[in-house]
């Protein structure tokens, strides 16, 4: 897997669609240039720029990329921090005070200790609506 970075978070994406950005073929070469993009318009116009001589396995590989680039690009700052604590192996704790930061908890996580810590950071989630396990 690739990395890329999305609102200031290092995600994973896949060889294809890190090849995509890279060849800066549709919106832009970051993730975040393709937000409220649509799969199928994007497409149509990588096909025009190739003068509709792109073979089927471009044009699907493609459509894989744009799907996976564009349903990023739409995340919410939370939602990739979300993501980024449920695949680390232990407690990321500058993810999780970010977290609490966008939940508007840093009082309660500047005042949490390693008792406490976990049940201010499950709260942080609860108020923004994201899954942190």
């Amino acid at each position: 897997m690739n990395t890329t970075s999305v609102n200031g978070q290092e995600v994973e994406i896949s060889e294809v669609a890190a090849r995509f950005l890279s060849e800066d073929m549709g919106a832009g070469s970051k993730v975040e240039d393709y937000k409220n993009c649509d799969v199928e318009e994007m497409v149509e116009g990588c096909k025009k720029a190739l003068n509709n001589e792109a073979s089927e396995e471009t044009i699907e590989n493609w459509r894989m990329a744009l799907t996976e680039i564009i349903n990023l690009a739409n995340k919410s700052e939370e939602q990739i921090i979300a993501d980024a604590i449920r695949s680390s192996q232990d407690w990321d704790k500058d993810l999780l005070e970010k977290l609490c930061d966008l939940a508007g908890m840093s009082k309660e996580w500047k005042a949490a200790d390693g008792e406490t810590f976990e049940a201010v950071a499950f709260a942080a989630a609860e108020k923004l609506g994201v899954k942190i396990i």
